[in-house]
């Protein structure tokens, strides 16, 4: 993950909290019309997800794209 990437995004956005803002990253997996989500991973900028996520679709699918979106959990306090 690029942490100056996520450190400019939080400046445009005014999310700074202090020296120790990390993110909490989770991913959305998209195909052929269905999603699912990984568990969020809490207060890093490594994740690691040892997750095995299935989507059942019959083959062969008109869908030719697969989508991930690594996203950052954003809770307001």
């Amino acid at each position: 993950m690029d942490t100056d990437y996520f450190e400019g995004m939080k400046r445009v956005l005014r999310m700074q909290h202090g020296d120790h803002d990390l993110v909490d990253p989770y991913m959305i997996v998209s195909f052929a019309g269905k999603k699912l989500k990984t568990k969020v991973l809490y207060k890093t900028y490594t994740p690691e997800w040892a997750q095995e996520l299935n989507i059942g679709v019959q083959m062969p699918s008109m869908c030719e794209q697969l989508m991930l979106r690594l996203m950052d959990k954003l809770v307001l306090t």
